[in-house]
């Protein structure tokens, strides 16, 4: 049986889950590790669960134990977690200098993302001062297959990878428009393969349309999308092969920087 603690920031927290990481931030500051009773002293745990935790943490490459002190530490797992979430942070610093333009050319919502699963995850914006204007938080998710950010995302992704993951998703009909099956997003990823760049007419949510477009890396590989967030109100009074160019453009300005290629549309 599972139990839970005091909501953490609004969410129930599984009280194993919290012990485990209470361990991990332990190892972090304990330098050159530190052994099984002082971790079961310090953070007041009993020394057979703080057995059963590192032990757990250690199979599965989060922690090591040095078999001449006894020590525990972080494991090689933790660094690839870091390097991760370091590399994120610099395409971050890369894009949003551009991020920032595309927003002030237009007025309207930027947003970057990585894919997540069956899910992306925004990890940078560009805000619209405007009053009706597309509001996420960076950190957020959000399906994958009914937005323009992520359709660019997993029409990248090889089949052998796409195929076990749609499996796993759940075709919610959020709007008239929002796909519902795994075959009607094929096709329209089919499609966006061959535009190089996708769209999301309202499929997320009433009245809100978006463009997205892939950057990629010095070896050509999708690292993240790029998107343009508008009312669909205000998107008819655009010219979206215009807006759609502006937003390819961008998305190729930040590969050009990560070392991709920076053709752009003339």
């Amino acid at each position: 049986m599972l139990i839970y603690v005091e909501p953490l920031g609004g969410k129930r927290v599984i009280q194993s889950l919290q012990r485990a990481v209470s361990i991990l931030d332990y190892l972090a500051e304990a330098g050159r590790g530190a052994r099984l009773t002082s971790i079961s002293r310090d953070l007041d745990l009993n020394k057979s669960t703080a057995f059963s935790l590192i032990s757990s943490l250690e199979a599965l490459g989060l922690v090591r134990q040095d078999q001449d002190t006894g020590r525990y530490s972080l494991g090689i797992r933790m660094l690839q977690y870091g390097l991760a979430v370091q590399s994120h942070m610099d395409l971050v610093l890369d894009a949003q200098p551009h991020l920032d333009r595309l927003c002030t050319q237009y007025g309207e919502t930027v947003h970057m993302a990585v894919l997540s699963g069956s899910e992306i995850t925004y990890v940078a914006k560009a805000e619209s001062s405007k009053s009706i204007r597309m509001v996420t938080q960076i950190g957020a998710n959000m399906p994958a297959y009914c937005s323009a950010l992520g359709k660019v995302l997993l029409a990248a992704l090889p089949r052998e990878q796409l195929l076990p993951l749609l499996e796993t998703m759940e075709f919610t009909p959020y709007t008239r428009a929002t796909v519902q099956s795994p075959q009607a997003l094929l096709c329209q990823l089919e499609q966006v393969r061959t535009d190089g760049y996708a769209y999301d007419r309202e499929e997320r949510e009433e009245g809100l349309f978006c463009i997205s477009a892939p950057v990629t890396d010095a070896h050509g590989a999708c690292v993240a999308a790029i998107s343009l967030s508008l009312p669909a109100g205000r998107a008819a009074q655009h010219d979206i092969p215009a807006l759609t160019k502006a937003v390819r453009n961008t998305a190729r300005d930040i590969s050009a920087q990560l070392g991709g290629s920076p053709r752009r549309d003339s």
